[in-house]
């Protein structure tokens, strides 16, 4: 028996009804990621070495040779301040540049390399972009 013109708009209501719903399901259940802050990388380095993470920090201001997330904008001024420094990046380096000084989200991997922490006084020397943070993508 064929199905009536009623019969096929509820069949085709009944198949693509669920789809929105799927659609909304994965933005529901999507990773809702709390960002980490600098001063929490600084301290776990070691952990997070070669993880990708979501960190949230001051940029202020982006060179060819020194770019990096400080903890606030306070910090800027410390004589020792919860610093990352962020790896070169074509992209990362132009958004800078039109973007900073300002907060940023960004996710990146970390690479336990020249960091420095101000709660224990060790103070890395470091050259050019040490890239304690491989910028991935920017999130805010």
């Amino acid at each position: 028996m064929l199905p009536t013109k009623r019969g096929r708009r509820s069949d085709y209501v009944t198949r693509l009804l669920p789809l929105p719903f799927l659609a909304l399901a994965g933005c529901v259940t999507g990773s809702i990621e709390r960002p980490m802050t600098v001063r929490e990388i600084v301290q776990n380095a070691r952990v997070l070495d070669g993880r990708e993470v979501v960190v949230s920090g001051w940029l202020e201001q982006c060179q060819p040779l020194a770019c990096g997330l400080y903890a606030s904008a306070a910090e800027v001024r410390t004589d020792v301040p919860y610093y990352l420094s962020i790896g070169s990046s074509r992209w990362f380096d132009a958004f800078a540049r039109r973007a900073a000084p300002t907060n940023v989200v960004l996710r990146a991997r970390v690479h336990d390399r020249c960091i420095s922490d101000p709660s224990t006084q060790v103070i890395a020397v470091c050259a050019d972009r040490a890239g304690s943070l491989e910028p991935l993508a920017l999130v805010r």
